[in-house]
């Protein structure tokens, strides 16, 4: 399996930490997760755990034995059957939509920034069509060279689409957002749906979450769970 199509859709521990509401202590929900990409199809599988104050991960079971370890210090792969870890980076964390989900359900709904703020990012615009409202967060200045605007789309108080666009004004990642349900006066989207574009080629994804459980204790093997320390550590980038 590549790397890449096992990578989550999270990495900006500064956005997570920063997102979570102090009322959550912790939430787990399950996902499938259906990658399309040059005619090929894989299945993804496995449980997402978040725990206060910033450490969240995802515990992978088919199509293999993996976990995705964020906390506030990095992000982690690890293989236990194959004694194998990956630190990762991301050059636009942003294009990572399983982070996105994340943060969509801990925000308090809705500062509808989705973070941004809090690493930089400012409003460039804001343009409403019908009854769907746009906005343009503008990069950093010291990353503009590299990554390009995100735009938010909101309608009836909720998140419908976000998209990332590079330094030249070209889509990286569009991703949708459906199926809302409420739960403690927040609303999670239990379907997230996206296409990444990398030159000529495009890939999709689907990612059905079921089962959301908030504030309920977590397994014992994700409370105590800590990446083995003789194993020597890879480093990636996504």
């Amino acid at each position: 399996m590549k790397l890449y199509s096992i990578i989550f859709m999270m990495s900006s521990v500064l956005i997570i930490n920063s997102a979570y509401s102090q009322d959550i202590e912790n939430i787990s929900v399950e996902f499938i997760r259906i990658i399309t990409e040059k005619g090929s199809r894989e299945i993804v599988k496995g449980t997402i755990y978040y725990q206060v104050p910033s450490r969240t991960i995802v515990r992978i079971t088919e199509p293999i034995n993996q976990y995705m370890i964020i906390d506030e210090k990095a992000m982690y792969i690890y293989y236990p059957d194959n004694d194998k870890i990956f630190h990762l980076e991301s050059k636009d964390p942003l294009s990572l939509p399983f982070f996105q989900f994340l943060v969509l359900i801990s925000n308090d709904n809705w500062n509808k920034d989705l973070g941004l703020s809090k690493i930089g990012y400012t409003i460039k615009d804001k343009v409403v069509h019908g009854d769907t409202v746009f906005f343009y967060w503008k990069p950093p200045q010291n990353a503009e060279k590299k990554i390009g605007n995100f735009i938010v789309a909101i309608k009836e108080d909720q998140i419908v689409s976000t998209e990332s666009k590079n330094a030249k004004g070209k889509t990286l990642v569009k991703i949708t957002y459906d199926n809302y349900i409420n739960c403690r006066s927040r609303y999670f989207p239990l379907q997230i749906n996206s296409t990444q574009y990398s030159g000529k080629y495009s890939s999709t994804e689907s990612v059905t979450f079921s089962n959301l459980v908030v504030d309920k204790p977590l397994p014992k093997e994700i409370v105590n769970f800590k990446l083995p320390d003789n194993i020597e550590v890879n480093e990636a980038k996504w």
